[in-house]
Formats: structure tokens, sequence, C-alpha cells
């Protein structure tokens, strides 16, 4: 099973779950989850078949930039993007 087909029967399993206890639980698990594993991940693409179409050079900026996105350093506050594109955000 590929990691979409994984996530899509995470997703049948949940909304198949009506006992709040238990999503609360689950929820809990999976918050624990993520906070607890490295969420800087190279994200899969082995089942994307655009991947290998694309060139190794391009592939290597993408995955860097993805990277990149996580660090609080590269992040920009929202009042400042909107004051740097209110030229575009105006009608």
């Amino acid at each position: 099973m590929n990691v979409t087909e994984l996530k899509m029967e995470m997703v049948e399993i949940i909304s198949q779950t009506y006992d709040e206890q238990t999503v609360n639980r689950l929820y809990a698990k999976l918050q624990e989850a993520i906070e607890t594993e490295s969420i800087v991940q190279e994200p899969d693409v082995t089942d994307e078949s655009w991947w290998d179409e694309i060139p190794a050079k391009q592939q290597a900026r993408i995955l860097k930039s993805y990277k990149e996105s996580f660090d609080p350093k590269n992040w920009i506050d929202h009042e400042e993007m909107k004051k740097r594109h209110a030229h575009r955000l105006t009608k």
C-alpha cells in the first residue's frame, strides 16, 4: 500500500468512528506522533509519474525549497506579505 492509499484508508477508518472518546484518543496519538517524529522529510514522490519527468536539477531545487519551508527564519508574516503585495491585491 503506497502513502496515498494508506492515507485514504486512515480517513475511511476515522470517518466511520463515531465514539467521541475514540476520536479524541486517535487525534492525541496522531499529534504525539507528529511532534515526536521529524516532520521535515522529503515528500514521497514515488507514486507521482510527473516527478520522473522533470530534470534532476529541478527535483533538487524543489526538495531544497520544501525543506527550507519548515525553518521559521524563512517565514513571512501575513501582514508583511499583504504590504509587500498590496499592488496585486487591489481590484
